[in-house]
């Protein structure tokens, strides 16, 4: 699974997600890159976009999208805070489809 992680997760947060293809926004130099113009860069590379942005799901069109996108809702943003998380994170990337909208987390 090619996912990639939005500036708002933690880099460190890759190493944690197991056998998985892991980028950064940051990573790819695409820091500070609004909404839509990010998704439009993920099609065709990525499988799944995970983001602590939960107005994403409700602000952007995923339906047709060639990736799916995870929506993690946690305290923080700190490592330590998402790390409870990787399970259930883990466990989304081997059910999702295409399109798929998957909430991580207590909403």
């Amino acid at each position: 699974m090619r996912l990639l992680l939005d500036e708002n997760l933690p880099v460190a947060l890759a190493g944690r997600l197991g056998a998985h293809e892991v980028s950064t926004v940051s990573g790819l130099g695409w820091a500070g890159t609004k909404n839509g113009d990010l998704l439009i860069r993920i099609e065709g590379r990525f499988d799944a976009f995970s983001t602590l942005d939960s107005n994403m799901e409700h602000q952007q069109v995923m339906r047709g999208r060639p990736f799916a996108l995870l929506v993690v809702h946690c305290v923080s943003n700190r490592l330590a805070d998402l790390v409870p998380l990787v399970p259930e994170i883990l466990d989304a990337l081997e059910a999702i489809s295409a399109g798929d909208v998957h909430a991580i987390g207590a909403a």
